[in-house]
């Protein structure tokens, strides 16, 4: 099961290896012919590939700011042939972002979150996810690069608040900008 933490730009799932799971679920095709699914070789499964999305954020229930990536998402997803089988809002509390992602990681191949991720004071997900997976979090530098530069595009501090976005789950990878703006990478994680 793949963790995906980070504002997701549709562009950046592929590179994030987000297709078929490798191992004991998937077999090759039976008569040798390429499947290929938005350019990228891939093997058939015999069970779906399933996903679930979690969306974090106090602005998102209390209306505040509308969700822009649910249906992109799964656009996406269905265009590389998984499927999305759940979507979960949950406050920025940090036992409900436990309690949602390990709920939701037992069931489906990947998981992937949006929202709640900023230099803000109630900047709590990257903790929550790192709890639920039983890992500390760490500065990753690639990360660290990537808001560095976007805050010197800026002309803003980087501040400490800021550098707190660059934590992420112990064995996690960056995976990449969030944004074509570079705001923050995109997280992989196995569990």
């Amino acid at each position: 099961m793949t963790v995906s933490l980070g504002m997701c730009a549709m562009t950046d799932l592929t590179t994030m290896g987000l297709g078929w799971p490798s191992g004991s679920q998937a077999r090759e095709c039976d008569k040798g012919e390429e499947n290929m699914v938005s350019g990228y070789d891939q093997t058939v499964s015999p069970d779906p590939v399933t996903a679930a999305v979690l969306v974090i954020g106090d602005e998102i229930l209390s209306g505040r700011t509308k969700d822009k990536n649910i249906g992109t998402i799964a656009e996406h997803l269905t265009s590389i042939g998984i499927d999305l089988m759940e979507v979960r809002v949950v406050g920025d509390r940090h036992a409900a972002i436990v309690e949602a992602l390990n709920a939701l990681r037992t069931c489906y191949d990947y998981v992937l979150t949006t929202g709640g991720i900023g230099p803000t004071h109630d900047d709590i997900t990257a903790d929550a996810i790192a709890d639920a997976l039983g890992v500390p979090l760490e500065v990753n530098p690639e990360a660290l690069d990537l808001i560095a530069a976007h805050a010197a595009r800026r002309g803003v501090e980087l501040t400490e608040m800021r550098k707190r976005m660059a934590r992420i789950p112990h064995g996690a990878q960056a995976a990449g900008a969030a944004r074509a703006r570079g705001t923050r990478p995109l997280v992989r994680s196995r569990t």
